[in-house]
């Protein structure tokens, strides 16, 4: 990883104190560090001050780790609180306060839980729900009271579903509706709407 302040650079290489791995897919801001995606050694919290970092990686015999070290994705829900996104090992919530992580997988004797251990993106709209856009094109939504998930994807048989399982952007406008862009057109989630009702638009 390569930081340049406008004037100098300076190289960080894989060690033990500094980022886990030298390929380096992603990097995400917060106020209090920066966060360093790998594919092949996990997570890094990096200290911009100390240029060290906290290395979050997969430990068989220790619950309280990451499910896997691909890790594909990243969205800080609110201060401290951070979703990772992983292929194969679904969702990692950690609690930098607490020093937590909660684990999300797909469980197919619970139809709340999430349908593909395959994450691609996450997205937070104005009213701070969190929606999991999967590898497989399907989406989620995240509800913070059950804490399950509910799920949009294309049924052919079903006009007003999802218009093709190829999920692009994800865009909130003014009126608070959710526009998914698909392979084959588009379409909007109401939230306003009592059934969050979805509509699917095509080319005609």
């Amino acid at each position: 990883m390569i930081r340049w302040d406008g004037v100098n650079t300076k190289t960080y290489k894989s060690g033990k104190n500094s980022i886990s791995a030298d390929y380096v897919t992603d990097v995400f801001d917060t106020k209090n560090a920066l966060w360093i995606l790998t594919t092949i050694q996990g997570l890094n919290k990096f200290d911009r001050k100390t240029g060290k970092a906290i290395h979050y990686r997969f430990d068989p015999d220790n619950p309280n780790s990451i499910s896997i070290n691909n890790v594909t994705s990243i969205l800080e829900e609110s201060p401290g609180t951070i979703w990772v996104g992983t292929m194969s090992g679904g969702i990692n919530i950690i609690d930098t306060a607490m020093d937590t992580i909660t684990r999300y997988k797909s469980n197919p004797d619970d139809p709340t839980s999430l349908r593909s251990n395959d994450i691609e993106a996450f997205f937070i709209d104005r009213s701070n729900i969190i929606w999991v856009i999967c590898r497989s094109g399907e989406v989620e939504k995240y509800d913070r009271k059950s804490k399950g998930f509910s799920l949009y994807r294309h049924n052919p048989k079903d006009p007003d579903s999802l218009s093709a399982n190829v999920v692009l952007p994800i865009y909130e406008d003014s009126k608070e509706t959710i526009w998914i862009g698909t392979g084959n057109g588009a379409a909007i989630i109401r939230k306003t709407s009592v059934l969050n009702n979805c509509l699917g638009i095509k080319q005609k």
